[in-house]
C-alpha cells in the first residue's frame, strides 16, 4: 500500500508492530479494503494487469505460528 501511496504522490506513514516482517515478499494478498483503495487512487487497473490468482493461503496467528492452510485451487477451475 506504502508503495502505491508513493505512486500516487501522497504523503504517508507506516506504522507496524514489528520491526521486520517474517513473511516471504513474494506474494501479498490483496483484500477487498485495499482493492477499494487502489480504485480510488486510479491503480487499480495497473495493479489488475499483473495480478494472479492464488492455489491457497496460509492462516497465521499473531505471532506468525502457522494455524492451517485454505486451498483454492477449485475455485481458480471453475
Amino acid at each position: 500500500m506504502g508503495y502505491c501511496l508513493e505512486m500516487a504522490g501522497i504523503n504517508y506513514v507506516i506504522l507496524e508492530r514489528t520491526q521486520r516482517s517474517q513473511i516471504s515478499k513474494a506474494q501479498i494478498q490483496l483484500s477487498s479494503n485495499t482493492l477499494y483503495t487502489l480504485e480510488q487512487l486510479g491503480l487499480l487497473d495497473e495493479v489488475m494487469k499483473v495480478a494472479k490468482p492464488t492455489a491457497g493461503m496460509t492462516l497465521r496467528k499473531q505471532n506468525l505460528s502457522i494455524m492451517g492452510r485454505v486451498d483454492l485451487k477449485y475455485f481458480n477451475e471453475r
